[in-house]
């Protein structure tokens, strides 16, 4: 496997990433999610509403135009990086077309690729979005992308021997599986409120108009040089459509300062068809959530969990966050700041790290401005350097009228 071919197609990955501004688990638009451990679900409502819970939306009491744009990408590794380290220093043609005369090489890179891990892969993505709310009525727009690469490696073929032999390492046939999802979304939302007996309840819902473009294929490590790449990946595309319905509720504690949501995504789980004859579905996501606020309204903790186990693009790895926040939040006059921090995990993957998150904004109370991150406690190097497994990058515009 040569390391350089390794090396162009996460350079291939990360760039369409970076200029496509372009995940099926959950995703964190916005900065406010992002910088609370991913919580969002009983958020104090705004345009984000449509997103998180559109049950929000109900909170407005009077007609108020709210407005909320982003920027955001993700990384996530999982031994893939490492191993184009490890194999950095060997060239795959000169092995393959002479084993037995680079046989110390041969047996080196045979090595590496006996022991790379079954789960080893790469997951990147990224989008924009922005959401408008006026009174309980809520519209956005989201581009993401998610994309994953898997190596399969053929173990069979790893004998340093010339290539008349079958298993000899000059016919190793071991690929990259590419699996990308390019998700258009423009939803509809409403909210209402109820007010009952036991408090008040605030119901909501979003038709989504879907749009997807679907990448699914796979990429010979051993025939495909960098510069085909790109062009090799245009075959496997295949554009599709369709819609997705969420609903949300969000009750309102009496005389505690305590609301508990629960939002539920694409419920009628749409599909879209791939290039192979298969589809990558967006299945129903459950997602409950909690928000208090401990000294009036500028001080609140938040707590999100997935309730079901998600699906991801990479085969094999599931996805069921759980994650907690604080805030600080406070408009003095007519400013606006805010500090945000928070953890969350995968419980899903009993190996999945710890990932710290933090925001900042401010600005003034119509217009203000949040930059979020988030990175795992584990790492991996490449080249001398180290980098953390999983990293996040948002920058929100929030307005409010």
């Amino acid at each position: 496997m040569n390391a350089k071919r390794i090396e162009s197609k996460v350079a291939f990955v990360l760039l369409v990433t970076v200029l496509s501004l372009q995940s099926a688990e959950f995703r964190l638009p916005g900065g406010r999610a992002t910088a609370m451990g991913g919580a969002g679900v009983a958020g104090a409502g705004g345009a984000w509403s449509t997103y998180y819970n559109p049950a929000a939306l109900a909170e407005t009491g009077k007609i108020r135009t709210r407005g909320g744009a982003d920027l955001h990408v993700y990384a996530r590794e999982q031994d893939l990086i490492i191993q184009a380290d490890r194999l950095a220093d060997y060239d795959w043609d000169d092995i393959t077309d002479n084993p037995l005369g680079n046989a110390a090489d041969a047996n080196a890179v045979a090595d590496i690729l006996r022991n790379v891990p079954e789960d080893a892969g790469l997951m990147v993505g990224g989008g924009a979005a922005f959401y408008g709310q006026i009174g309980t009525f809520g519209a956005g727009f989201l581009y993401d992308i998610q994309i994953a690469l898997k190596p399969t490696i053929d173990r069979a073929r790893l004998n340093v021997a010339l290539p008349s032999d079958p298993n000899s390492i000059a016919n190793n046939d071991s690929e990259v599986r590419v699996i990308e999802l390019d998700l258009t979304e423009v939803p509809l939302a409403y909210g209402h409120r109820f007010e009952t007996g036991f408090g008040l309840v605030d119901l909501g819902g979003a038709v989504k108009f879907i749009s997807a473009r679907t990448y699914v294929g796979a990429v010979s490590v051993t025939d495909v040089e960098g510069d085909d790449l790109s062009d090799k990946l245009e075959s496997f595309d295949k554009d599709d459509g369709g819609f997705g319905v969420d609903l949300g509720v969000l009750y309102h504690v009496p005389q505690l300062p305590l609301r508990v949501g629960l939002l539920a995504r694409n419920i009628n789980s749409p599909s879209f068809d791939t290039v192979d004859g298969g589809s990558i579905k967006e299945k129903m996501q459950l997602r409950a959530g909690a928000e208090a606020a401990l000294v009036g309204d500028w001080l609140v903790v938040a707590a999100d969990c997935d309730v079901t186990e998600n699906d991801t693009l990479f085969p094999g790895y599931k996805s069921r966050m759980a994650g907690v926040g604080i805030a600080m939040e406070g408009y003095p006059g007519i400013f606006a700041g805010s500090l945000r921090l928070g953890l969350m995990k995968n419980l899903a993957e009993s190996d999945a790290s710890v990932v710290y998150t933090a925001g900042l904004g401010f600005g003034l109370k119509w217009f203000n401005v949040t930059l979020s991150g988030a990175v795992s406690s584990d790492e991996t190097s490449y080249d001398g350097d180290t980098f953390p497994t999983e990293a996040r990058l948002a920058l929100a515009l929030d307005t409010a009228w």
